[in-house]
């Protein structure tokens, strides 16, 4: 059996070699919803100011996010495999050997993996609904017309791969409200309001010189210039919400299959989920959450008892949501967690 530090580097890698799969599934779904936008439905929904026709047209459905659903079962199932290796050697009752196979099938791993991938699908779905809505109403009171804020929307077709980029659907909320902003400071031709915009993490930086250009003249960019900048702000932000997903929701998906293994152990066994404890396991460097780093070996016994961060917040695994963890104590967590056997109950 895999030593503890052992587990917990695979439990990385694992994780690390996933998590580009979930994020490339997320930038692919959103193409996809870009791509299928008829322009002409979408600009007359707009110019009829019928906000949830013109949200209607865009398509954004739990089915737009199919490619997440399917690398975060992925995921979940290479977590539920990799736990089933790192189990002990077990023994039933009557004295013969347990023999564990994962099984992402078993009714249990079943429930979890389907609540899990709901509650993923069901999240980004509405935050990109609610993201697109920010985008139409912040352009009309942005005085920007049906055409203009359609194209914002869905972006424009690169004539070389004839696919849409630079379309603002896709984004949080936030993001699709900083967009709308930037391009405001870009028009304004207000030098303070200008230089905001060379604050901006998510920037092109190619277009700095343009920007202090016209900072410097106290003049504002082109209606082009500045679609050209926000659409490159909003393919890297695109990629950038893609990211932080997948480095959630990646991790999350690991740490709940490895649970759902050591249930299909003690079942297999006979035995009681007492015969487990498990130990929180935080990274400790300058990146690791005070709260985390607080919980650092902190030991439940049992599947079914929480950690308890400091904040109050109960978390049954690093990442975990079920028990209301809010997404300070979850979003990004490298947490790890030590799943140990306990022999002095009596497993062999």
């Amino acid at each position: 059996m895999a030593s503890i530090a052992e587990q917990r580097r695979r439990v990385r890698d694992l994780i690390a070699t996933l998590e580009p799969e979930l994020q490339a599934a997320f930038v692919s779904s959103v193409d996809d919803i870009r791509n299928n936008i008829v322009l002409a439905e979408l600009i007359l929904a707009l110019e009829a100011g019928n906000v949830e026709q013109a949200l209607e047209v865009l398509h954004i459905s739990r089915a737009s996010f199919g490619q997440l659903a399917d690398v975060f079962a992925l995921a979940f199932n290479q977590g539920g495999r990799l736990q089933t290796e790192f189990l002990p050697r077990l023994t039933q009752p009557n004295g013969l050997r347990a023999v564990v196979q994962w099984d992402v099938r078993n009714l249990r791993a079943e429930a979890v993996l389907a609540e899990l991938s709901s509650s993923l699908i069901t999240q980004v779905t509405e935050e990109t609904i609610k993201a697109a809505r920010v985008a139409i109403t912040e352009g009309y009171a942005a005085g920007q017309g049906p055409s203009q804020i359609a194209l914002s929307l869905a972006g424009r077709i690169n004539r070389a791969s004839n696919r849409r980029e630079g379309g603002l659907v896709g984004m949080s909320a936030p993001q699709a409200e900083a967009a709308t902003n930037m391009r405001e400071r870009l028009l304004s031709g207000d030098p303070a309001e200008m230089r905001k915009v060379l604050d901006m993490k998510l920037r092109d930086k190619r277009f700095d010189a343009s920007i202090r250009k016209a900072i410097d003249a106290e003049k504002p960019l082109s209606q082009a210039d500045a679609d050209k900048m926000v659409a490159r702000y909003a393919d890297k932000a695109i990629r950038m919400r893609g990211e932080m997903i997948a480095r959630t929701e990646t991790g999350n998906a690991v740490m709940a299959a490895r649970h759902a293994a050591v249930w299909q152990a003690i079942e297999a066994r006979g035995a009681t989920e007492l015969d487990v404890k498990r130990r929180w396991r935080a990274v400790g460097d300058d990146k690791t959450r005070h709260t985390h780093r607080g919980m650092n070996r902190q030991t439940v016994i049992g599947m079914s008892q929480a950690f308890v961060s400091p904040s109050g917040a109960r978390l049954m695994y690093p990442l975990d949501r079920s028990l209301g963890a809010p997404a300070s104590e979850v979003v990004a967590c490298r947490c790890d967690e030590d799943i140990i056997f306990d022999f002095t109950r009596g497993l062999k």
